[in-house]
């Protein structure tokens, strides 16, 4: 009997919020923390809340997903309770953010690289088809135009390994961030 008093008190302690963050529903559960946190009644466990609703807006696959909203929450939270065990946590998950923020720049930079050069080898492919076409008086400019489009073709296939790489330890620090997650509803409330 006295298991299922204190089962029932533990379920009277999770709000919508707690239960949609534990299903993998961030963007429900932000909307909840959030509104808790505007309400005007004090917040139970409100370091938990905080905590609970910057780590919704740092997974990358999040509705929610927004990094310096995460970052603000995060900051906000250390300020508000320095001695929780949810400001340990996010002083971790915080250079975790920023790394995932630094590696998204990359790989956004890199993308745009690759589109600048999809489209300048496109162009060289039309210049090299013209030049084959009279290629008895642009010898010359075929040979120029080959090596310039070889130059770009390795460039293209250098920054795609860059892209990958980058892609791979983008979902390497998500994967992370899932797991921190399952060591967080593991843990005490």
């Amino acid at each position: 009997m006295a298991s299922i008093l204190a089962l029932g008190a533990c379920l009277s302690l999770a709000t919508p919020g707690d239960r949609y963050f534990e299903q993998g529903a961030y963007g429900e559960a932000a909307q909840e923390y959030a509104r808790q946190l505007a309400g005007d009644k004090p917040v139970r466990h409100r370091d938990r809340v905080l905590y609970r609703l910057a780590f919704a807006h740092a997974i990358r696959h999040s509705p929610v997903y927004d990094l310096q909203r995460a970052r603000d929450l995060f900051a906000q939270l250390r300020g508000e309770f320095p001695e929780s065990v949810f400001s340990l946590r996010a002083e971790t998950l915080v250079g975790w953010v920023e790394r995932g923020r630094r590696l998204q720049f990359l790989v956004d930079e890199e993308r745009q690289r690759i589109e600048e050069l999809e489209v300048q080898i496109s162009r060289l492919r039309g210049y090299l088809d013209l030049a084959n076409s009279s290629a008895a008086e642009t010898q010359g400019l075929t040979t120029t135009l080959y090596r310039q489009l070889e130059a770009r073709d390795e460039e293209l296939r250098t920054l795609i390994q860059r892209l990958n790489a980058s892609t791979r330890q983008v979902r390497a620090l998500s994967t992370e961030l899932e797991g921190i997650k399952r060591l967080d509803l593991a843990g005490p409330p």
